[in-house]
């Protein structure tokens, strides 16, 4: 038969195993997976005043606060297991029924990573289409990775990995990961939100140029500027031969070579964008330069023909001048048999094209009246006996010489003929206009006689 003692004994075991349940319908599950870090424990209180309660834990953790109690701490240090966590209380010299539970501990989460970044740059042109992968996280239990992007700053949206996502019209794209979701009681905190990925968007470079002067005249000395539009920064060339600056675009004709050329305004590969070019042609043009003379000038009115301009340099100017001239516009050819005598201004212009500017070359040509005379002498036949000088009618062009065979006693400047010194006779006299102004000579003639006055001899008386 069993003691009093005996019966005591089992009575206050039963009552210890059943408060020791408290442990079991807190955790519910005798095999549990928690995260490294501190998890509390607790039973139910023993119903026995006095009682103590009995903690251990094979390994992985230290129980920090609590021992002898019936709850307790303990900071969970290692990750493996799975580790016995065991209670028994105590009460009046008997020990109660072992509870235990099987512990595996895992690290806390571990956020997911960076796999490949699509481009991989920190910044890309405006269009492109962006993407990346990832590495999953790890750790926790019962939690997930997840994914978010976002334009310019604004709201995020979830994101599935290795997505394309369009940077049209934006400035900037960032994708952010976490590892969440974590199973409640089992201490895993969850990682915070890391931005993963990120882009800049540039946009997409764009310009035009232009001469507005083009083409230009080699004359010009003072640089001339282009007309820029769109994106700045970039540089100008041209083949060999243009003087232009590299940074303004400004070029210089008047050290330039004479050609056509083509300018380019090269923007540079920058921000994810490849490089830009803008071109335009330029001509620089030789500076129109000539010279006119008229070899013959003056010219005589007599010149029928058309008289020829010596031309030198450029071509296809217009020949004019003042009224009285009679001149070819095209050819410059003047005709001096159907001008008016006096002197005259010919202009030889050639017209403002190919950026230069109107050029005129000047030459003098003079027009002369054509010398003429007349001679005669009206006293003709003159007799020997005229012992004075007969002068000669002259009209016409003055200033001419006058002249005849020998025995012709005749002044040159004059004209005037002596028939007293004369030999008797028929003279053809010559009033000669030497040549000048373009004129030949002119020579006008007058027949004259002179007469042998005769003689009588004394009167005899025989």
């Amino acid at each position: 038969m069993k003691t009093t003692v005996q019966i005591f004994q089992q009575f206050m075991m039963l009552i210890l195993s059943v408060s020791a349940l408290g442990v079991w319908a807190q955790n519910q599950d005798p095999t549990q997976t928690v995260c490294v870090g501190s998890q509390p424990y607790y039973v139910d209180p023993s119903s026995i005043t006095g009682a103590t309660y009995n903690w251990s834990v094979s390994g992985g953790g230290t129980i920090t606060t609590g021992a002898g109690t019936q709850s307790i701490t303990i900071d969970w240090t290692t990750a493996g297991g799975p580790y016995t966590l065991s209670i028994y209380t105590s009460a009046n010299g008997c020990d109660g029924p072992v509870q235990s539970l099987a512990v595996t501990v895992v690290s806390q989460p571990i956020g997911p990573t960076l796999n490949v970044k699509t481009p991989n740059l920190a910044s890309v042109c405006d269009g492109t289409d962006v993407s990346a992968t990832f590495l999953a996280g790890s750790g926790g239990v019962g939690c997930s990775d997840a994914f978010e992007y976002r334009f310019d700053g604004g709201i995020w949206t979830a994101y599935t990995p290795g997505a394309n996502l369009s940077t049209t019209g934006h400035t900037s794209v960032e994708i952010q990961g976490q590892r969440s979701g974590c199973a409640s009681g089992s201490g895993c905190t969850g990682t915070s939100w890391v931005t993963l990925a990120s882009w800049l968007v540039a946009p997409v470079p764009a310009a035009t140029i232009t001469y507005e002067g083009s083409p230009f005249c080699f004359s010009l000395a003072t640089p001339q500027l282009v007309t820029h539009t769109g994106t700045t920064g970039g540089t100008y060339s041209s083949t060999a031969g243009l003087t232009i600056d590299a940074s303004t675009g400004s070029i210089t004709p008047s050290t330039s070579t004479i050609g056509d050329y083509i300018v380019t305004y090269t923007i540079a590969a920058a921000g994810g964008c490849a490089e830009v070019t803008a071109t335009t042609s330029v001509t620089i043009t030789t500076a129109p330069a000539a010279t006119i003379s008229y070899a013959g000038s003056p010219f005589c009115t007599s010149v029928a023909t058309p008289q020829a301009v010596t031309r030198t340099g450029t071509t296809g100017g217009i020949y004019s001048s003042t009224a009285g001239l009679s001149i070819d516009a095209s050819t410059g050819a003047i005709t001096p048999g159907t001008s008016t005598p006096g002197i005259y201004t010919v202009t030889y212009t050639i017209a403002a094209s190919g950026g230069c500017a109107e050029v005129t070359a000047t030459a003098s040509v003079t027009i002369t009246t054509a010398p003429a005379a007349t001679i005669s002498y009206a006293g003709s036949p003159f007799c020997t006996s005229v012992a004075t000088p007969q002068a000669v009618t002259q009209t016409g062009t003055a200033g001419g010489t006058y002249s005849s065979t020998a025995g012709l006693a005749i002044n040159a400047s004059t004209g005037a003929i002596t028939p007293g010194t004369s030999t008797p006779g028929t003279y053809l006299v010559s009033y000669t206009i030497a040549a000048s102004g373009g004129c030949a000579e002119v020579i006008a003639t007058a027949s004259v006689t002179i007469n042998e006055t005769p003689t009588t001899s004394p009167i005899w008386h025989n």
